[in-house]
């Protein structure tokens, strides 16, 4: 997961603006991530992986618009490539705390997932 944020400060009356990327500590595929989601809740949650072309399918007979379906297709096939997926450094640099871990994110946010 990736959260781009920003920050403004002023040096002397010029308005400095920063885009910062702020990830996690550590890369997840979906199925590790309902793992750590089920550990937290102490349940088990079962992950599905679906095959493309059948989720591609059902959106179209859902009536979704094909030209929505064909990007949320090019956006999966680019999750399933690992395209973007990155861990920075920035949290740590910019702050001097190292960034929760998904698994403490979970925990801080439990109730979340028990409704």
């Amino acid at each position: 997961m990736i959260l781009v944020t920003g920050a403004t400060r002023y040096v002397g009356s010029e308005l400095i603006l920063h885009a910062y990327e702020l990830t996690r500590p550590q890369l997840f595929t979906i199925g590790q991530m309902v793992r750590v989601i089920s550990q937290t809740l102490g349940k088990p949650i079962q992950y599905v992986d679906i095959p493309p072309i059948a989720a591609k399918l059902f959106m179209l007979k859902s009536g979704m618009d094909k030209a929505l379906v064909n990007a949320l297709m090019e956006m999966l096939a680019s999750l399933r490539k690992n395209e973007g997926a990155l861990v920075t450094d920035t949290v740590q640099r910019v702050t001097g705390n190292a960034p929760r871990t998904f698994a403490e994110w979970c925990r801080d946010h439990i109730r979340a997932f028990q409704k």
